[in-house]
Order: structure tokens, then sequence, then C-alpha cells
């Protein structure tokens, strides 16, 4: 019996683990990444990669592979292009519609795959104008754009033999026009329909109308797509050529070197530099104030008040050096794995039955992130998973029986000091809920019965003590601390199969465990 409830804890715990596993996966970086050919169709048109869904890959991703010659690695050469149309934690499959290089496309080569959404990320908007053309009957979309490809201006005879100009009456004010990459024309002809109105001067006004014939221009959306593809093909052009100009990897670092130097004399800055440049001036002490202190001594502020030193000190970047120096010596940030051992402080059972008597007991472990790591705003909170597997005694009405249960419990915590604060005393609360599943036996019932398990809500105070942080030489690297949990709620138990044995149904229990063990962090 002890056996199979520690096979079964232990398959809970590995698939608990492999979930935050999953969770802290970091993402996926941008730029080449090395594949290897599982399988190749006959045509090699079909690829089989060892990429999947682990790895950042989705259905409908495409991209470049590129052979990379092991003597030299920057000496790239184009294989094929091609889509995913199906993806798997593992592996994924891949249509190549461009074969550039199928001698390549072998079983167990190793490719470098290019992303188009990795080497197009940070690629502006690509703005499309849509104009439409009014043309007159006689005329068509042909004759049109052949006379506009022909326009240089105004006529010179009418600039020698202009007449004086005169000032209008109303000055017609024109909108500025907005930047585009592309202008898509679309065409239509018009007509001349009978005066219906008169001009200030008395005349007939014509009024255009258009025709509905329009010939329509190409669709916004699928130039887009043209034209990413278009630069990706002369991304993809420019790094296999750039290869062919080095000779190897020494020849590219002298070129990187140069030209670093150039830019970083340049007098005028990328916007890029001045982005750094005001980060790293954020986080540097002022010059100024340094020689202040070192040339004045202790007595270097004595000659300001309260409100100049104040200036001072947020001015100079005193005040957010000293703030990030706190937080780095106080605070150690990183996941957290913890274990308890919990015992139930309030008995759930019928006295009068003398067999299975006793309190509950739990063990369990749990994962604690803290959602500092995501914005300033949720610094004090974090959100916690916690797989539990328990022994408990209840009355189902008329005799006491043992429950194994194991359930996945999710909370929300709000931490009253930073949950990553070292050496200090971090009390938090928290709420959340939890299912699982419980086995309920007693010798004296004809079969064991299997119930759901459903805490909604429980709520809990906790405690934890953190040593010290994770300190580089250390050959433990870990921050270990203690970690205390006093917890209730409603747990509600339903019997989930056809029920032979005069037992309660369903069962609501409540009360209060105490929890004490160990938490690690990472």
């Amino acid at each position: 019996m002890l056996r199979v409830i520690f096979r079964f804890w232990f398959s809970w715990v590995a698939f608990f683990l492999f979930f935050i596993w999953v969770l802290i996966l970091p993402s996926v970086g941008h730029g080449f990444s090395q594949v290897q050919i599982k399988e190749v169709s006959g045509s090699k048109k079909t690829i089989v990669m060892d990429q999947g869904l682990l790895d950042g890959l989705k259905t409908g991703k495409n991209g470049w592979l590129f052979f990379s010659s092991p003597k030299n690695p920057i000496k790239l050469k184009k294989v094929a292009f091609g889509e995913a149309v199906k993806v798997f934690p593992t592996k994924s499959y891949w249509y190549l519609r461009k074969r550039p290089a199928p001698e390549y496309l072998n079983h167990g080569q190793r490719l470098l795959l290019l992303e188009t959404d990795s080497a197009l990320q940070g690629l502006a908007p690509i703005n499309v104008r849509k104009k439409t053309v009014y043309l007159d009957p006689k005329r068509g979309p042909e004759e049109y754009l052949k006379s506009k490809a022909m326009d240089k201006g105004i006529p010179e005879d009418i600039i020698k033999g202009g007449k004086a100009s005169i000032r209008s009456r109303v000055l017609n004010e024109t909108a500025l026009p907005k930047h585009q990459h592309i202008e898509v024309t679309s065409f239509s002809k018009w007509d001349k329909k009978e005066a219906l109105s008169l001009s200030e001067d008395g005349l007939p006004t014509d009024h255009i109308l258009s025709s509905k014939k329009v010939t329509k221009g190409r669709d916004p959306q699928g130039i887009r797509v043209q034209r990413k593809s278009q630069i990706l093909e002369n991304l993809t052009d420019g790094v296999v050529n750039k290869g062919k100009f080095y000779k190897d990897l020494d020849d590219l670092y002298k070129d990187i070197e140069a030209t670093s130097l150039v830019q970083n004399g340049s007098l005028h800055p990328t916007v890029y530099d001045q982005y750094i440049r005001k980060k790293r001036e954020e986080k540097e002490i002022n010059s100024f104030a340094l020689e202040k202190m070192i040339h004045e001594g202790d007595l270097w502020s004595v000659d300001m008040d309260r409100d100049q030193l104040r200036e001072f000190f947020v001015a100079s970047g005193i005040a957010i050096e000293r703030e990030r120096q706190k937080f780095a010596l106080q605070n150690e940030v990183g996941h957290e794995i913890f274990i308890l051992y919990g015992v139930d402080l309030n008995s759930h059972i019928d006295p009068s039955d003398k067999n299975y008597q006793g309190s509950g007991v739990s063990l369990g472990i749990g994962y604690d992130y803290f959602l500092m790591r995501t914005i300033p705003k949720l610094n004090h909170f974090s959100l916690e998973l916690f797989l539990d597997t328990s022994n408990n005694y209840y009355d189902f009405g008329t005799k006491n029986a043992l429950t194994n249960e194991f359930s996945l419990k999710v909370s929300l915590n709000w931490y009253l000091r930073l949950p990553s604060t070292l050496r200090k005393y971090i009390w938090y609360i928290g709420t959340g809920i939890g299912s699982g599943q419980a086995s309920i036996k007693n010798v004296s019932f004809s079969r064991r019965y299997t119930a759901q398990i459903s805490e909604f809500p429980f709520l809990h105070l906790g405690l934890k003590y953190r040593f010290g942080g994770r300190e580089k030489g250390d050959w433990f690297n870990k921050s270990v601390g203690l970690h205390f949990l006093l917890s209730t709620g409603a747990k509600r138990l339903t019997v989930t199969e056809q029920i032979t044995d005069s037992i309660e149904a369903s069962l609501n229990v409540g009360g209060v465990k105490f929890s004490g063990g160990i938490n690690f962090l990472f």
C-alpha cells in the first residue's frame, strides 16, 4: 500500500516539476538557432526537425535554413525556405517552398534556422496609402500612368509667358500628407452631369460623379506581406554575401572593431547611443558630487539645508545608487521551491467509532513565482502553485474512514515586505482554490470509493525567513530558509461512484492546518 502511494505521489511531483520548468522556460532568443533534420522525404520537400513547442515554435512559422561550414562558420549558404505545418513538443514537420541547395537536406544534417518573425522583429509598420483616380471616360489607367511618368512639372511655356498673378479671395488649406512606404492606386471613370447650381460669378458649375465601375488596386495586407518577404530576402542575401566578403572570424572581428571606433568618435551619436547613455547616467554618481565629497570630507554638506541636501542627493544620482546598493545587499530575486509537512489541528472523526482515529497529516511541494519579476506595481505579490498529498480521517455518517488525498492548489499571496528580502521575517497572507482526488478506505466497506476534492476558497497566513543569498563560490549556491504556514478553508469531498454502503455521498469539512518546512531560492 505504501509503495503504491509513493509511486503515485512521485509521479505527481515529477509532473509538477515539469510544469514549473515549462513555466520558467526562458523565451527563445532572436537570430539563428541550430536545428537537426530527423527525417526527410524522397522529394526533399518535407522534413522533420528537432524543434517544437518547447522551443517556442508554432504552426505557421516560416524561415530560411542555412548551411554553415564547420571550418569557417561565417560562410553561409541558403538551403531552403519552409513553413512549419505541424508542431509537436520536441519536433516539427516543415514544408519547403524553395530549395536552392537540396543537397544539404539529409538525415542528421545540422543547419541554421532564421525565423521570419525573429529576423523582422523591430521593423517599423509598413504604411500603405490608398488613392483613387477618376479618369476621363476616354482614358484608361495605362495612359494615365504613362503620362504621369512623363510629367516633369509645370511646362516651360506657361512659366515664361504667364500673366501677373492675382491674390485669391480665400486661402485654400491642404492637409499635411502622411508618410507612406507604398501607394496603392484605384481607378474609376467619371461623367459630367448637367448644371445643378450656379457659382459666385453666375456661371453654371459641373458636378463630377463617379461611375459604378471601379478598378481597385491590390489589397494592402497582401502588399505588406510581399514587402516583408522582399525585406527578408534582402536580409538573407546580405548575410550570405557578408560571409563571402570576409576570410574568417578574425577578419570579421577586425572590421567590427574598426567600425566601432569610427562610430564612437562621431560627433552625432545615434538615438540608441543616446538611450544607452541616459540609462548609464541614471546609475552613475555625478562626478561633481564625488569631487565635492573627496575635497571637503565629512563636512561637505554643512552649507546645505534639508531641502537643498535632498535635492542634491536626488539630482547627483547618490540616492538612486544607495537604494540600488541596499536592494542588492538585502534582497535575492529568483525562483522559490518549498517543501511543507502539515498537521490538522481539528478532528473530523466520530469518537464512538474506535477505528480509523487520528489527525490528518500532509506532505507537499510548491513553487512561488515573485510577480516583482513582471512589473514594479506587483512587487509585494506572488503566484503560488502547491501539490499536496495527505492522509486524513473523516466520519462518513456511520463509520470513520481513511482517505488518501492528492490535490493541486493555486493561490495569490501578498507580502508585508518584499518577498525577496534576506535575513528578516517575511509575513504574508494569501487566498486561492484547490482541486484533487481522494480514495476512501474502510475494511468494512464493500469497496474503495473515489471522491472528488474541491476547495474554494481557502485562506492562509505564512511566515518565511531566509538565512542568506546565493553567494558566488558557495558549493551549494542556493538561498535556504524556513517556512511556516497556518491555513484554513472549506473542503468538500463528493463520491463519484455508485454507493453500495451506508456512507454519506458528500462531506463538507473545515478546520485549521499548521505546516512547516524549508524553502530554496535559485
